[in-house]
């Protein structure tokens, strides 16, 4: 299962590959995903990455899924061609 990834500025994100089968239909559209208590908006080119807009590891655990399953519904509405 994926795990938010610290990058280099202290910051957590989700970073993503998407599954092979919609790769191609996800390159340059874009997902809206919620945020702690706000929301976000995601370009996907090959790899899903959003900001978890936190520092915390605690904090990015609780972030994570539901940014995740953002992600998911939006492939999910890809293979279903809407």
């Amino acid at each position: 299962m994926p795990n938010p990834v610290l990058r280099g500025n202290g910051t957590y994100y989700l970073w993503v590959a998407a599954p092979p089968d919609v790769a191609k239909k996800a390159k340059g559209t874009f997902v809206t995903m919620p945020i702690g208590d706000a929301t976000t908006r995601a370009k996907f080119n090959t790899h899903a990455k959003a900001s978890l807009r936190t520092k915390e590891l605690t904090e990015a655990r609780k972030r994570f899924p539901a940014a995740l399953a953002a992600f998911e519904a939006h492939w999910d509405s890809l293979r279903r061609g809407q």
